[in-house]
C-alpha cells in the first residue's frame, strides 16, 4: 500500500512525538554538582535552610548572662577588651595594679591565705613574636633551673573564635593552667589555678568551674 507524501509526514510527526513522552517519564541520571559558595550568586534556598538548622553557638557574653552567671567586661582602647562570663559566687578584683585582672572563688580554710580558686588576667607585649614563639619564649623563661624532664604539656585550642594555646604544668606554688592568646598586637594571658585534683579536690572543682564559664563565653570586643 502506498502512502502519500502528506501521509508520511503525518506518520513521522507522530513517531517523534510519541518519543518525546517516553523520553519525558524515563529518568535521567542524577548529575554530581558542587555544593554552592555561600554568598555567591545562584546560591540555592536549599543552602540557607540548611544554615538555620546548624546547632546554635555557646552563649557568650555578647548576650544576657544566665542566673548563675555574672559578666565582665573591659574596654581597652590600646589592647582592645573583652568579656566573659563567670559564675556568680565568685568575685572580681579590678585593683592588682599592673593591669591585672583578677577572679576569685569562695574560700576554704582560715588563715592569712586560704585556699581559693582563682583567675589572672593581663596584656603583653609579644615584641614581635608569632603566638608560638612567645609560648615557647615564655616556658623557657619560667622552666629556668627546673629540670628539663619537668612536666609540661600545651595543647592548641581557641579563645573567643582564635587561635590560642593550653599550657598545663608550669613550675609554681600550685600547679596552674594557663592559655595564651594574640588578639591584634597583644597576647593576653589567662593564668587558672590551682589545678591540685588530689590535695585540693574542693577548690580545683572551682577552678574547673571558672574555666568552663570563661572560655565558652569569652569575646573579643571590637
Amino acid at each position: 500500500m502506498q502512502m502519500s507524501k502528506h501521509g508520511a509526514i503525518v506518520l513521522a510527526a507522530l513517531v517523534v512525538a510519541s518519543l518525546g513522552c517516553n523520553a519525558a517519564f524515563d529518568p535521567a541520571p542524577p548529575i554530581a554538582t558542587s555544593p554552592p559558595v555561600a554568598g555567591a550568586a545562584g546560591a540555592t534556598e536549599s543552602s540557607s535552610e540548611t544554615a538555620t538548622e546548624a546547632p546554635a553557638p555557646a552563649q557568650t557574653c555578647a548576650d544576657a548572662p544566665p542566673a548563675d552567671r555574672l559578666v565582665f567586661r573591659l574596654d581597652d582602647a590600646i589592647n582592645g577588651g573583652y568579656c566573659f562570663f563567670y559564675p556568680a559566687d565568685f568575685a572580681n578584683e579590678n585593683n592588682l595594679g599592673h593591669g591585672v585582672i583578677s577572679i576569685h572563688g569562695p574560700q576554704y580554710g582560715s588563715g592569712p591565705e586560704p585556699d581559693l580558686a582563682w583567675l589572672n588576667i593581663y596584656a603583653d607585649d609579644p615584641a614581635g613574636l608569632t603566638l608560638d614563639a612567645y609560648v615557647q619564649k615564655r616556658a623557657a623563661d619560667t622552666l629556668g633551673g627546673v629540670p628539663p624532664d619537668f612536666p609540661l604539656t600545651q595543647t592548641a585550642i581557641t579563645l573567643g573564635g582564635l587561635p590560642a594555646v593550653l599550657v598545663d604544668g608550669m613550675p609554681g606554688r600550685l600547679a596552674s593552667r594557663t592559655i595564651f592568646v594574640m588578639d591584634g598586637s597583644a597576647v593576653f594571658v589567662l593564668i587558672f589555678s590551682p589545678n591540685e585534683s588530689t590535695a585540693l579536690p574542693e577548690v580545683t572543682a572551682d577552678m574547673q568551674r571558672l574555666y568552663d564559664a570563661v572560655t565558652t563565653s569569652w569575646v573579643f570586643l571590637p
